[in-house]
């Protein structure tokens, strides 16, 4: 490429693509405040100044060099008018000059940061300051937020804003969200997040009005304070979640569905523990995801589990609410008792998929009884098989076979052996220390398989909803009307 390019060439860089670079362009020269501006805006995400690489452009500019996590439709978008001139640019329909670029004798300057090493922030964090707000509520990124597992449908209305006049003051209302977001596993960047994007209680964003890095200290230190609560105060629906999922890794499953089975399970008990109530809902998408398996396998497993009285049906589903459960752990002598022990967690790497998807879902992953011996072998001594049986619950010959496969999984387009594990003179198994996960699910085709799974979930949610709200207003249209 550069053999054939002019002498007097400069450098351009394709935004978007597998470095999912994203640039800032500050447009100083239109708007004298919009490098401040963005700077400020970093500083609220947590990125200083030198974290990141700062270009300054010929034409009176900056540009911010960062890594985005998502997508949006389009390939760059401009801010929002109060914010600053310049745009957005994040797709690779779109690129930026580069140093050591010249313009008009101008030079593209480094001018902190290093080129090597790109923040990664998400898209999400990014929308608040962009224009054209409506086109970005119809993308997947708003799908997959609204349909999160970790945030509860009530704490979805208080971000917006709804109940308020239920608390004493606007901090009680904005503790109550902090301490559902707690509970569900955020952490503080997600929280400032979801604050800088809804209204909330209106607190955190008057303050955030008058001095932002005052106001984020207040939010971080509110933040600290739910989580500490939550850590000593807790429910009784998520001590008997924890009991279920010991419960649930210390035993040994058998039958050929066994493994979906368990999956399923420490999703629901997972569920249910980020709830925090006795009574959860489980939708089937959802368990799907939690257990790396598909939709109707999930919904089987689910089926075989309320059979057995491990889940206990509280209220069938509706067309907008999935089906309601509650742990057969409430009830003594519905579980089991088992007197071997084997702690299997749950394996959540690509790798670990049955199969692919998509166009490479023909490709065989390793599947859930590798991810047990693998996860066995790397946090013990060498094992025999016979050992690695016992431990994991799975027969002799599935031992054997996901033993060999690991030793010698063939990246086809090197030719490349790429061993997981290997076996010592006295005939134990032992785990291999530079094994790269991501490239072992590139070579099965199975790499993004749980992202691509969450993607399509999202996008059959959107489709549901909009499903949903069209018959409504049908009905409404085909309602008489009477005259008063």
């Amino acid at each position: 490429m550069w053999r054939d390019a002019p002498t007097d060439a400069n450098i351009g860089l394709r935004c978007g693509g597998d470095s999912q670079l994203g640039v800032f362009d500050a447009d100083d020269k239109h708007d004298a405040q919009t490098s401040a501006n963005l700077t400020r805006y970093l500083a609220g995400l947590g990125l200083d100044d030198g974290d990141y690489p700062l270009i300054a452009t010929p034409n009176v500019g900056r540009h911010f060099y960062l890594r985005v996590d998502g997508n949006l439709p389009g390939n760059f978008r401009h801010y929002r008018a109060d914010f600053g001139a310049g745009e957005f640019r994040y797709d690779k329909g779109a690129y930026v000059g580069a140093p050591p670029s010249i313009v008009d004798g101008k030079v593209y300057r480094l001018l902190s940061g290093d080129l090597r090493s790109l923040p990664r922030v998400d898209v999400r964090d990014v929308l608040p300051i962009l224009a054209n707000q409506e086109a970005a509520n119809t993308t997947p990124i708003a799908s997959l937020e609204r349909d999160a597992l970790t945030i509860s449908r009530r704490c979805w209305k208080l971000l917006q804003g709804e109940g308020i006049g239920r608390y004493h003051s606007r901090s009680e209302f904005e503790q109550a969200i902090l301490a559902s977001l707690a509970n569900t596993g955020h952490d503080f960047d997600a929280v400032l997040s979801l604050f800088l994007r809804y209204p909330c209680g209106g607190k955190f964003r008057e303050l955030y009005t008058k001095n932002p890095q005052r106001a984020i200290k207040w939010l971080s230190h509110s933040f600290d304070n739910a989580r500490q609560f939550c850590e000593s105060h807790e429910s009784r629906g998520r001590r008997v979640a924890s009991s279920a999922m010991q419960w649930a890794l210390s035993h040994t499953w058998t039958g050929k569905a066994s493994l979906s089975d368990r999956a399923a399970f420490i999703a629901c008990a997972t569920i249910a523990y980020q709830s925090g109530c006795i009574e959860f809902a489980a939708p089937c998408r959802t368990v799907a995801e939690l257990a790396q398996v598909r939709r109707d396998t999930a919904t089987n497993s689910l089926h075989r589990l309320t059979d057995a009285g491990l889940l206990v049906p509280v209220k069938a589903a509706t067309v907008s609410l999935a089906n309601v459960y509650r742990l057969g752990l409430l009830h003594s002598g519905t579980l089991p008792k088992v007197s071997n022990v084997c702690k299997c967690p749950v394996m959540q790497h690509d790798a670990f998929r049955a199969r692919g998807y998509g166009q490479t879902f023909k490709a065989s992953g390793l599947g859930k009884s590798s991810g047990m011996v693998f996860d066995e072998l790397r946090r013990s001594e060498p094992l025999t098989v016979k050992e690695l049986t016992e431990r994991t619950g799975r027969a002799r010959q599935t031992v054997w076979r996901v033993l060999s496969r690991m030793a010698r999984v063939v990246d086809d387009s090197t030719g490349e052996i790429l061993a997981m594990v290997e076996q010592d003179d006295g005939g134990k198994w032992r785990a291999r220390d530079d094994v790269d996960l991501d490239r072992i699910a590139k070579a099965l085709g199975t790499f993004g398989g749980n992202a691509e799974q969450k993607r399509r979930h999202a996008e059959e949610r959107r489709a549901h909803r909009e499903s949903l709200q069209r018959e409504d207003k049908q009905k409404w249209r085909n309602t008489p009307r009477r005259c008063a």
